[in-house]
């Protein structure tokens, strides 16, 4: 005579769908996760680039923007950038993989990019690749310091050669 309950048989066909129905999800979930994480490092980026800017003018000061390649971060070297954050590390989200400053591109090591009291720097450019070989080029006006996307190397070199002034390759 049989009792009201599941066998050990029953259970274990459960927790076998379960497990796999657990697994479908995880995959199919991974790659919009990466995509957001990529989003929000390359909007990161250029928040703090603005954040920066906007200290310089209110309070009349210089700091410098640290971009570590190798690192895969962005910090800010002026201690006295109160409510600005002091580093923004993209490592896990995306990797910048290239700089490119007055004509000059970096693929390795740190570069410093200065900011005036005025809140202006050099016109840059900087290339996040993410885990799902999503490819960015965020450019950086010195000027005004707008932040336009791009995603190939021909509308990047155009819009630095336009937006960089002239002579700033002579050097």
């Amino acid at each position: 005579m049989r009792r009201g309950g599941f066998t050990l048989i029953e259970i274990s066909a459960v927790l076998a769908i379960g497990a796999a129905l657990t697994l479908l999800a995880a995959v199919c979930l991974r790659a919009p996760f990466q995509s957001a994480r990529f989003e929000c490092a390359v909007d990161r980026l250029a928040s703090l680039d603005r954040r920066v800017r906007d200290h310089a003018r209110r309070f009349g000061r210089p700091a410098d923007l640290v971009v570590d390649l190798d690192a895969g971060s962005l910090a800010v070297a002026d201690p006295g950038a109160h409510g600005v954050p002091q580093q923004v590390l993209v490592a896990r989200a995306a990797n910048m993989d290239c700089l490119a400053v007055g004509g000059k591109r970096t693929h390795a090591g740190a570069m410093t990019i200065p900011m005036s009291e005025h809140g202006r720097s050099a016109t840059y450019a900087l290339r996040l690749r993410g885990p799902a070989g999503q490819s960015v080029w965020l450019i950086v006006a010195g000027i005004t310091g707008q932040v336009v996307r791009t995603e190939g190397e021909d509308d990047t070199d155009s819009l630095l050669a336009f937006l960089e002034p002239p002579g700033a390759n002579a050097h």
